[in-house]
């Protein structure tokens, strides 16, 4: 989503970023996940039977979502989590995790080529092309864990944040010389984790376009 929608949303304490209030906002990981919550329900895509859920509606959904993706940031497995939102054709939304909803689950998920049924952990549409990675597995070599680095993308196993390879590469380093600069990483690790800043950098070129 464009860069303005989501300092609107913080503005009115729709998703405040948690990991710094002030002038440079961070957002963390549960943020995230409630940020793609919102979008979601407030833009049914083109030709969906579902309306767009009410603020109301959007507003009482959020701390639900918010506690489970919270929960999540406890360990680093994340594994075969999801977090699965489900409307009606009204809009009116549901939270379910792990398949543990029960009345009504299986005409829901029936019914997910119509746009009534998102995993919210799961690569994400946004605008203007814009694709969102998977939150559980973003990239080869790559992993997203809540508790490590607010839940920036870095290398597995490591404490290495994509965005650092990234930037190195930005300043003219080949990638064998950043691999010298850190022993143990391997070259495709690193390729990996550039390929993913510039997937990420695309998408904010789209949106300010």
């Amino acid at each position: 989503m464009p860069e303005s929608t989501l300092y609107l949303w913080a503005r009115h304490g729709l998703v405040a970023p948690s990991v710094s209030p002030e002038k440079i906002k961070l957002w963390s990981w549960p943020d995230l996940v409630t940020a793609r919550a919102i979008y979601w329900l407030r833009h049914p895509v083109h030709g969906s039977t579902r309306r767009a859920t009410k603020m109301r509606d959007v507003r009482a959904l959020l701390s639900k979502v918010e506690e489970l993706a919270d929960r999540l940031s406890v360990g680093s497995a994340l594994g075969a989590a999801a977090i699965r939102l489900f409307v009606d054709d009204a809009g009116v939304p549901h939270v379910d995790q792990h398949g543990l909803m029960r009345e009504g689950r299986h005409r829901y998920l029936q019914s997910e080529h119509r746009d009534l049924v998102i995993d919210l952990l799961a690569e994400f549409a946004g605008e203007a092309g814009a694709i969102g990675p998977d939150l559980r597995h973003p990239a080869r070599f790559i992993e997203i864990v809540p508790d490590i680095l607010s839940g920036e993308p870095h290398v597995q196993a490591t404490r290495i944040p994509t965005r650092g390879l990234a930037a190195l590469a930005g300043r003219g380093f080949a990638q064998g010389a950043i691999v010298e600069m850190y022993p143990g990483l391997r070259t495709e690790q690193v390729a990996s984790a550039i390929a993913l800043e510039k997937r990420l950098t695309r998408n904010v070129h789209r949106l300010a376009a």
